[in-house]
């Protein structure tokens, strides 16, 4: 085999070398599948912004009550909840401004996780049956109709605290794109020198 024929060989091999981690790269999944629940989704925003939500799964919802302590957290009250999880700190209804614990519905696509659109419950949470899937929601307010702003259940978490903390944050999705940077990067230069490695050999 000459010389030439070498280096051609060479400079086809590393060629493949990158398109081939280019392809792995750009084939990694950029976002994590929406998560699922077999039982109902639990939504608690104790403040207007959704960041302070926390979203959970619970196994056991025979009824809003039942979902909400499934779902980890910690209810005071059967047929009207008065704290969740020690808010509001005065649970008095009638002393401490009116706030107390809207109950809502909503429908949840499986495929994405979006929420539908927030219903107030026209029955108390004891008395309602969450379909398989679907969301439940509270939140902390002094509106006669009032409920979360929460629009997906992707930022579930494993713990039930309602505080105001900020959203989930989703996992890194700049690793492909990175990957197929520094592929790019590293064929332009495998080129380049090889095309400068053949010149050289028919200089000779």
């Amino acid at each position: 085999m000459s010389l030439l024929t070498r280096r051609m060989a060479a400079l086809l091999m590393t060629a493949t070398a990158v398109a081939a981690l280019s392809t792995v790269a750009s084939t990694s999944p950029s976002q994590a599948a929406a998560p699922s629940c077999a039982g109902a989704w639990v939504v608690v925003q104790p403040e207007a912004d959704a960041a302070t939500a926390s979203v959970a799964c619970a196994t056991e919802a025979t009824d809003g009550v039942v979902a909400l302590r499934s779902a980890g957290f910690t209810a005071v009250g059967s047929d009207f909840i008065t704290q969740i999880n020690g808010l509001p700190k005065n649970p008095d209804f009638t002393k401490n401004g009116g706030v107390y614990w809207a109950f809502c519905t909503a429908e949840v696509d499986a495929a994405t996780g979006g929420i539908g659109t927030w219903t107030y419950s026209q029955v108390a949470a004891d008395k309602s049956k969450p379909a398989a899937g679907s969301a439940t929601g509270w939140l902390l307010t002094s509106s006669m109709d009032g409920c979360p702003t929460v629009t997906s259940v992707a930022a579930a978490s494993a713990s039930a605290t309602p505080t105001a903390t900020a959203p989930s944050t989703p996992a890194p999705q700049g690793a492909p794109t990175t990957l197929l940077a520094v592929g790019g990067i590293v064929l332009v230069a495998a080129l380049a020198l090889g095309g400068w490695w053949l010149l050289k050999g028919r200089s000779r």
